[in-house]
């Protein structure tokens, strides 16, 4: 089973980790870590203009929370729930990319390299 962590866009702006703190802390006092392997998802609420073509992960302010986010926390990914491709979206967070069309995601390959590191 999943856990949903909301941020929204006063959480992203004051660049407020509470929320996951508040999973993660108690994961952490429990001595849980390893049980919710895989388990992390985010909903991201982020007011856009109509028109504006970016995703989400092309946003700086969104950007700088996840920073932030895997500055406290390294090892994140191992929570993430990749089968819901929270680990692709975390990646876009943190590594330089481009969207093509019919490419999709492109990433920066030293960046990527980097990240995997």
């Amino acid at each position: 089973m999943s856990i949903m962590i909301a941020i929204n866009a006063d959480r992203i702006n004051s660049l407020d980790l509470s929320p996951v703190r508040t999973v993660i802390e108690k994961w952490l006092a429990a001595g849980a870590i390893a049980q919710n392997e895989q388990q992390l998802q985010f909903e991201i609420e982020y007011p856009r203009e109509e028109l504006d073509p970016r995703e989400i992960s092309e946003i700086p302010e969104v950007r700088l929370w996840f920073i932030r986010l895997d500055a406290c926390y390294p090892w994140l990914p191992f929570l993430l729930d990749w089968k819901a491709g929270e680990l692709a979206r975390y990646a876009a967070m943190l590594v330089p990319h481009q969207f093509h069309r019919t490419q999709g995601i492109q990433y920066n390959p030293e960046a990527l390299e980097m990240f995997l590191m």
